[in-house]
């Protein structure tokens, strides 16, 4: 038996612009933020797994690995393979040369194993028009972002992109922390082992891990059907 939360709540969209008549009565505290949002108040949810090969020294306790929804299927596609001799592993792929985005982490968080995923791409936006010159901030349509990405890799989380108007406009809860500005983009690095809640942008103390974690969310855009803007 599996259970998730599916995101935070909504904690925001008191925005005066009233493009969106939403009513934000949620509350992710001490986390950030929220629904449409990656901070940790928008993506971190708790989740429930029983099931009869937990051992009783794992029975009611807490799993710090790093995982995501897509490792449900994994499991799911272990038990599958285990019970009917693999005739369904078919089944679990995109195309004949890519698996599925998911391995079996969860089967070893629920074996005492919290290693996890060492990276998630939460998010990577690309523009609509990839031809246009100017930048575009915030789409017309959507009170999110266009063009940019973020990305956790270890403790660390990495907001990267043409994040200015969208950090300081009413969309949010409260302002995003200094801004620091990183080929023309901003860059925003929490680490979560010390700073769960992200209030301290790190970005200009730990310049190598920005470009690290800047140097994956490219490669990862480099397999989007459309061009990513620099």
């Amino acid at each position: 038996m599996f259970g998730r939360s599916r995101r935070g709540g909504l904690a925001s969209l008191n925005n005066s612009s009233k493009r969106f008549q939403l009513s934000a009565t949620g509350s992710n505290k001490p986390f950030r933020d929220g629904k449409f949002t990656y901070f940790e108040g928008g993506i971190k949810s708790p989740a429930l797994v029983w099931t009869p090969w937990l051992g009783a020294g794992l029975r009611g306790t807490h799993s710090k690995a790093l995982l995501h929804v897509v490792d449900i299927y994994g499991l799911v596609k272990l038990l599958a393979e285990n019970s009917l001799g693999g005739t369904v592993s078919g089944l679990f792929q995109r195309n004949q040369n890519e698996s599925l985005d998911g391995g079996n982490y969860l089967y070893k968080a629920i074996h005492g194993d919290d290693s996890g995923r060492e990276t998630i791409l939460h998010n990577l936006v690309l523009p609509r028009n990839p031809e246009e010159e100017a930048p575009k901030y915030c789409s017309p349509t959507t009170i999110l972002p266009d063009n940019y990405g973020v990305i956790r890799h270890h403790q660390h989380k990495l907001f990267y992109g043409y994040l200015e108007e969208w950090c300081r406009s009413d969309l949010l809860t409260e302002p995003c922390p200094e801004l620091v500005f990183v080929n023309g983009r901003v860059a925003m690095l929490f680490d979560l082992d010390s700073d769960p809640y992200e209030r301290t942008n790190i970005a200009a103390k730990r310049p190598s891990v920005v470009k690290e974690l800047v140097s994956m969310i490219e490669e990862y855009a480099k397999s989007a059907p459309i061009q990513w803007v620099v």
